[in-house]
């Protein structure tokens, strides 16, 4: 993607970037299992991969940390169920200390996720677009 791209657009693959105190990382991420769904055990597959690359991004972040820095963690797939339940990558994020996470993927209908979730002291964003009526969210700590 980077060699597509303008050398002026950031684009965070596996790693992180640090812009005044705020880091940011992330990756795809994937549908997670639950008690309703099953997940394919190429889901599974995926899924276990997109824990992979997080750590990779949350380690590059955990590098260019200094005292004060707040981590943004960016994801596209909800990282845990509509139950707000653990799952590998909110264990992830809550062992590197995240301070912030943004996600999308829900359109159209909430159904039981929320705008802003507090989970185990990280604030969890969704930011879809229709969502947010095409509008900025604040992502603060």
């Amino acid at each position: 993607v980077r060699s597509m791209v303008n050398e002026s657009i950031k684009v965070i693959q596996n790693d992180s970037i640090k812009i005044g105190n705020y880091i940011f990382c992330g990756s795809r991420g994937w549908i997670v299992p639950d008690e309703k769904n099953e997940i394919s055990p190429e889901d599974e597959k995926i899924y276990k991969r997109e824990v992979e690359r997080l750590k990779l991004s949350l380690m590059s972040a955990e590098n260019l940390k200094s005292d004060g820095d707040i981590i943004v963690l960016m994801i596209h797939y909800p990282p845990f169920t509509a139950k707000v339940e653990d799952t590998l990558f909110t264990a992830l994020f809550e062992q590197y200390k995240v301070d912030a996470v943004v996600f999308g993927h829900i359109h159209q209908n909430l159904g039981k996720y929320q705008k802003l979730t507090e989970k185990n002291g990280i604030k969890y964003y969704l930011t879809s677009a229709d969502l947010v009526n095409m509008s900025p969210v604040v992502i603060a700590k």
